[in-house]
């Protein structure tokens, strides 16, 4: 396993920081009002992991799912949806209803950008609250 050096993991530290101080979005999966919990639409799909992980924290902490949803506009009318979860949630079955798959707790999948932002996205363009 490859480990970064300091100067490179500092820089990936600031990098997420720096997206998660973009607009947010409050999510509900699959349309579900019980399974709300933040997201976040970035064009660094590198830091999807670490993004969500942050994300399903925050959620957590402020009394939603403890879920993090990263958004990819893959330019077609899709977009890839990337899940994490810090708690028991298993995000790969969310995922499996949505044709993707995955992990207990990481896992995505693609769908039509029309649809998530119609049917899923309860609230855009909001800050996220501090930890």
């Amino acid at each position: 396993m490859r480990t970064l050096g300091i100067a490179p993991a500092r820089k990936k530290k600031r990098q997420i920081e720096l997206e998660l101080r973009k607009k947010a979005l409050l999510v509900a999966l699959n349309g579900s009002k019980s399974m709300v919990c933040y997201g976040l639409a970035t064009s660094k799909p590198r830091l999807r992991s670490e993004l969500g992980l942050h994300l399903s924290t925050l959620s957590a902490a402020h009394q939603n799912s403890p879920i993090g949803v990263v958004v990819m506009d893959l330019g077609n009318g899709q977009v890839r949806l990337s899940l994490r979860t810090c708690g028991n949630t298993n995000v790969a079955e969310i995922c499996r209803e949505m044709g993707g798959g995955g992990h207990p707790r990481a896992a995505g999948a693609t769908v039509s950008k029309r649809t998530f932002y119609r049917f899923w996205v309860i609230r855009k363009d909001f800050f996220l609250p501090s930890t």
